[in-house]
């Protein structure tokens, strides 16, 4: 009998699911002919392996994602450009359409299968103590196993992202920058050259302030700024802004789109953080990866 060609049969398989945008789940892909009787294991392993080297099939099986390498090639693939500031929020799009597409099937086999007993037509009507208790109990146990690496790709790839926004600037890490993610320094620390050679802290949030923003802000000591990729301008209103101040925090970067949308007097509050001392608080995103080379190379903030 030959062995199978993986590469070939993968190729075959998933071929024109790119073509229509569609996504296929493991065990169905798994049970094609195509593929041999080989443990399901070691068909992962042959999927994985070919989904790393073409990365443009990152995406088309559901629950399974490549090493964060491999997708950030899948995301400049989809840019047709290499990750850099002027194209971050479109690169976070494309990182959670991946990541979703992955994701939501799954989620939702699980939910529909877990609350079989409460859905029709596509909705659920559960009582609240059933469902509490899903959410606790079920729910939150398939969020720490199976939920869990696609829940954290995400928020790892919120920070990687930056990362190669930095590096597309020529800034390297451990010279430039260090990669760091514990609660007192920040997910990124910004080094810099100049004086003091003060370090500059990044807290990193996805789509979302909420508290999260403010207690991550709160728990680092010395100069800081917040970046996140942040859809909803009214988290950022005049009372909130005054309480992100008192934060100390330097800077708040968020999208373009979403700045220009900020109540105008919040958009006029001004930090008295001494890196950006008399300027603006929100900066667009777009801007970040400037604002840090500017930062190595002077140990402060360019005036906005």
């Amino acid at each position: 009998m030959l062995a199978t060609n993986y590469p070939l049969a993968f190729e075959g398989l998933l071929k024109p699911l790119l073509a229509s945008k569609k996504t296929i789940s493991v065990d169905k892909l798994f049970a094609s002919p195509d593929l041999g009787t080989v443990t399901k294991a070691t068909k992962l392993k042959h999927l994985r392996a070919f989904i790393s080297d073409k990365p443009k099939y990152v995406g088309t099986v559901e629950g399974v994602l490549p090493a964060d390498a491999v997708l950030l090639e899948a995301i400049e693939q989809r840019l047709g450009a290499k990750i850099a500031e002027s194209n971050i929020v479109q690169a976070n799009q494309e990182c959670t359409d991946i990541v979703r597409s992955a994701a939501e099937p799954v989620v939702a086999t699980f939910v529909g299968e877990s609350l079989s007993r409460y859905v029709s037509g596509g909705k659920i009507a559960s009582p609240m103590a059933d469902l509490v208790t899903f959410l606790l109990d079920d729910y939150a146990s398939f969020s720490r196993g199976a939920g869990n690496g696609l829940v954290s790709t995400a928020g790892r790839m919120n920070e990687k992202l930056l990362v190669a926004c930095l590096e597309e600037k020529g800034l390297s890490h451990g010279a430039n920058f260090t990669k760091t993610g514990t609660n007192l320094q920040g997910d990124i620390v910004i080094h810099s050259k100049a004086g003091a050679k003060k370090n500059l802290h990044v807290e990193v949030k996805s789509h979302h302030a909420r508290e999260r923003l403010l207690r991550g802000l709160n728990d680092i000591t010395g100069e800081k700024v917040g970046a996140g990729y942040f859809v909803d301008p009214a988290e950022f209103g005049p009372g909130r802004t005054q309480t992100l101040l008192q934060s100390q925090a330097a800077a708040i970067y968020m999208p373009d789109s979403t700045l220009k949308k900020v109540d105008q007097n919040a958009l006029a509050m001004k930090t008295n953080a001494a890196v950006a001392f008399g300027s603006r608080f929100y900066r667009p995103l777009e801007q970040f990866a400037t604002d840090m080379q500017a930062f190595s190379q002077t140990g402060a903030l360019p005036t906005y």
